[in-house]
């Protein structure tokens, strides 16, 4: 299902639906269903180090889209994981691309879960979309 706000679709589908609410720090399991949850606290500054689940599904999502080209890449990528949302300007000429970030057929739980985690801190968010971004422009060059 997808809504329109303003400029921006928003996506919702089942498995986009997280329930963090019950989930003890770092992952869970109840019936087939995982659950991740990071804590990041207010202070805490985005190293890649400490979270290679994420570099790991950022390496394969980056892999999967490298002969996608698009300005807008690392914006679509951030803005899904996110939030589960594009801006429709984004997606004049970048339908495929777009299609392939939302069709959930790669691991992003990891990315996601920070993304949730560190919406309290600006500071980190902006780190954590800045590594993305350079992961991306990377992956262009390869």
């Amino acid at each position: 299902m997808a809504t329109i706000k303003g400029n921006s679709l928003h996506i919702l589908n089942a498995s986009s639906i997280r329930q963090h609410e019950n989930a003890t720090p770092r992952q869970t399991t109840q019936s087939t269903l995982m659950y991740i949850k990071y804590d990041i606290a207010d202070s805490e500054k985005f190293d890649q180090a400490r979270y290679l689940d994420v570099a790991s599904e950022l390496h394969g999502l980056l892999q999967s889209l490298a002969h996608m080209e698009s300005n807008y890449k690392s914006s679509i990528i951030i803005s899904y994981l996110k939030d589960h949302s594009i801006q429709m300007n984004w997606l004049n000429g970048n339908n495929k691309l777009a299609r392939a970030v939302i069709s959930r057929s790669h691991a992003t739980s990891h990315i996601e879960a920070l993304f949730d985690g560190c919406r309290n801190n600006k500071s980190f968010q902006r780190d954590f979309e800045a590594y993305i971004t350079a992961q991306v422009q990377t992956s262009r060059c390869i």
